[in-house]
């Protein structure tokens, strides 16, 4: 519906024009763009609600396992977005002990460097 009548817009073009759109709707933002007013009124018009496209958007950057379960009917849209978040600090975290485990080898490698040096000069 929108393509075909303001079709111009990327993809982040667009969840950025909806965020925009449910901000001013919530007084967050005080002044929409032609564009956002456009894209505003189309979605609307249509019975559609700025906040609900918001979210079905967010659902679409979700891991493609999640977005099946939604389709299914396995998961909620709000269990699959907390769902998502553990995942997404569950996945920080392993990499974040991947780095801290990198450090620890390096420091710990550190002695045998400065051995080899000293025996290299001698």
């Amino acid at each position: 519906m929108v393509k075909s009548n303001v079709g111009h817009f990327t993809e982040p073009e667009f969840h950025k024009i909806v965020d925009h759109i449910c901000r001013e709707q919530t007084g967050e933002r005080k002044v929409l763009t032609d564009d956002e007013r456009i894209v505003k009124d189309l979605l609307l018009r249509n019975s559609y609600k700025p906040k609900t496209i918001r979210s079905w958007l967010y659902v679409l950057t979700f891991p493609r396992f999640l977005q099946e379960q939604i389709k299914t009917g396995e998961l909620s849209p709000e269990k699959a977005r907390l769902l998502y978040r553990d995942y997404k600090i569950k996945t920080n975290k392993q990499i974040e002990a991947e780095i801290l485990q990198d450090i620890r080898n390096y420091i710990d490698s550190i002695p045998n460097i400065v051995d080899e040096r000293l025996k290299n000069e001698q």
